[in-house]
């Protein structure tokens, strides 16, 4: 198996390309990035390639490929999962809540 590891990130996160498909390692699970693209990009041809870095942000920068002539560069950032602006909404909440109880009580 042919695996190229390109940069290794602080929450051990470590990108690069295998058979020629671009790839993520995390806690020794192998992630296809190309599973992450858009249907219609799919559809036209376009393949996740080169992988060549992965910031402490998650912004992941490579190639993606439409042929053999046609390549364009990529920047990938994370979207924030849905617990996480439910959480932020709940904070929002208890702290207008607490303002709101202590105008009341003055």
């Amino acid at each position: 198996m042919y695996k190229k590891p390109f940069l290794l990130r602080l929450q051990l996160h470590v990108v690069g390309e295998s058979y020629g498909r671009g790839v993520a390692w995390r806690d020794g699970s192998v992630i296809d990035l190309n599973s992450f693209l858009d249907a219609s990009k799919v559809s036209e041809g376009w393949l996740v390639g080169d992988t060549t870095g992965i910031n402490d942000h998650g912004w992941i920068v490579g190639l993606a490929f439409n042929s053999p002539r046609v390549a364009h560069a990529y920047l990938w950032t994370p979207v924030p999962k849905p617990e996480t602006y439910a959480m932020l909404l709940a904070g929002l909440s208890l702290l207008t809540f607490l303002r709101l109880d202590a105008n009341y009580r003055q």
